[in-house]
């Protein structure tokens, strides 16, 4: 999912928010109501070519999920590990036999069926079968994204399968799959099915502080391995799981002895442990209620202490919903001065913008931190102060789909934006221009901006190039920045 086409998702994912999961032919149907069946394919099509595939099994495997545990080590794949699952009469039938076919080699892990009870909240989806940590859990069986580790979709039928591999390897098939775009099947319920799998992926990396994320789809006996990050969507060719149940085993215990960094958790953000008197100060200050989570995330070059809250993805900073509050005093502890964390006390709030940047190959684009630096050496007025900014290390923090494009494997024609993990903290926090409380305020607002971009451009030859309300900040006292 690229940046730009996870922005765009986003707005047909909020159609999913108050659907509710019908039950058409009794509390375990899996029929979609139409509703959501309309928010899925509006969601694969504007993800249409960002599905990159078919990469081969064996490649998928060696190169996203290499672990550290030798693959003989896994425990024996019975021949017919999968025959009730590829034998089953209907989907439903798929799920339980699966999960019991798959548990010797999930060390840690567990499968549950899901496919009953919708996730509670902004997403009410179920997946087929999530995939939790042992000790986890959950509620009635329900679909929960903030724990889910990966998730598995099955269909039946043949014919709604959400990929068509080529019929062979020759480079003129290849060379014809890419001009017709064959590999994204066209039937309207393929269409579909790509979008339910893109919601599910949205619902997981919205509810997770997540660099990449894994998961499956099954339709009959033919399998497929995705992988989703920031730019695209990975897909392997397809296998037959029944016919190959070691390929199947192989992925369960390769993911099951993977680190969380490299199933795609973050681990540049962590819970805050906070005293009882600091955090009561923290969401005193802030208006927050006591369930709403407070996190330490790590910021290149902070050499402070700020609180970042609740989601990682943030809003522009025109919101003041997620802030943090930033204390100006150097850490005690070096080891930690590039954290966000809000032990300290709180002084004053800051903007925390944690978002994925453009990379171009064609043409330096300059991080934002670096656009402030210049801008507040200037002394360029009505400009939020710098604190820090920078990218994210970690697995998965930098894409690398756009490397794949010389792959003879590829079928798609691969235009993907590569795109780096990216934090920015700046030392206000505002209201969006559209809160005015008065004309004067609306009026003086638009003048401050002028100003800036009017000095940005006189002094430095800077131009925004992206200019609405929603980039202009109200302070309390009625500038704008």
């Amino acid at each position: 999912m690229s940046a730009t086409a996870q922005d765009q998702a986003a707005s047909a994912a909020e159609n999913l928010q108050s659907t509710p999961a019908v039950k058409k032919d009794g509390p375990h149907s899996t029929e979609l109501p139409p509703a959501q069946m309309d928010a899925n394919f509006k969601l694969a099509v504007e993800m249409k070519g960002r599905f990159v595939g078919p990469m081969p099994v064996e490649l998928f495997l060696e190169k996203y999920l290499t672990s550290t545990v030798k693959v003989e080590d896994y425990p024996a794949v019975p021949r017919d590990a999968f025959s009730k699952v590829a034998t089953a009469v209907d989907e439903k039938q798929m799920y339980n036999p699966f999960i019991q076919a798959i548990a010797p080699w999930m060390l840690g892990l567990k499968a549950v069926n899901t496919s009953a009870s919708a996730a509670p909240g902004d997403f009410p989806l179920k997946p087929d079968v999530s995939i939790f940590k042992k000790e986890y859990v959950p509620d009635k069986n329900r679909a929960d994204f903030s724990a889910m580790e990966m998730f598995v979709e099955f269909k039946k039928r043949g014919e709604d399968a959400p990929f068509t591999d080529p019929p062979d390897t020759s480079e003129a098939v290849r060379q014809a799959a890419i001009q017709s775009g064959s590999f994204e099947s066209a039937s309207v319920d393929a269409v579909k099915i790509r979008g339910q799998l893109t919601a599910y992926a949205i619902a997981h990396h919205g509810h997770q502080f997540r660099h990449f994320s894994f998961s499956i789809v099954i339709v009959g006996t033919q399998a497929r391995f995705i992988r989703w990050d920031a730019s695209a969507v990975v897909v392997t060719a397809q296998f037959d799981y029944n016919k190959n149940p070691e390929i199947m085993a192989k992925f369960f215990w390769q993911f099951s002895n993977l680190p969380a960094k490299l199933r795609g958790h973050d681990e540049s953000v962590c819970p805050a442990e906070l005293q009882t008197d600091v955090e009561e100060s923290v969401r005193s200050g802030l208006n927050l209620v006591p369930e709403t989570p407070l996190f330490r995330y790590s910021v290149p070059g902070l050499k402070g202490y700020a609180m970042a809250l609740d989601h990682p993805i943030l809003p522009d900073p025109s919101s003041v919903a997620r802030r943090a509050p930033y204390r100006s005093e150097p850490p005690i502890k070096q080891e930690e001065a590039l954290a966000c964390d809000p032990r300290w006390a709180v002084e004053r709030a800051v903007y925390l913008k944690d978002c994925w940047r453009f990379i171009s190959f064609a043409h330096n684009v300059q991080p934002e931190h670096e656009i402030y630096e210049m801008l507040n050496s200037k002394g360029i007025p009505n400009i939020p102060t710098l604190v820090c900014g920078g990218d994210v290390e970690g697995p998965g923090s930098k894409t690398d789909t756009h490397t794949l494009v010389d792959e003879p494997w590829l079928c798609v024609e691969l235009k993907v934006t590569p795109f780096i993990h990216y934090r920015l903290v700046l030392d206000v926090v505002g209201r969006p221009l559209t809160s005015f409380r008065c004309t004067k305020e609306l009026v003086g607002g638009v003048l401050d901006a002028m100003k800036a971009h009017w000095f940005a451009y006189e002094l430095l030859q800077l131009l925004h190039r992206d200019i609405s309300p929603g980039n202009i900040i109200l302070t309390e006292d009625g500038r704008a920045c």
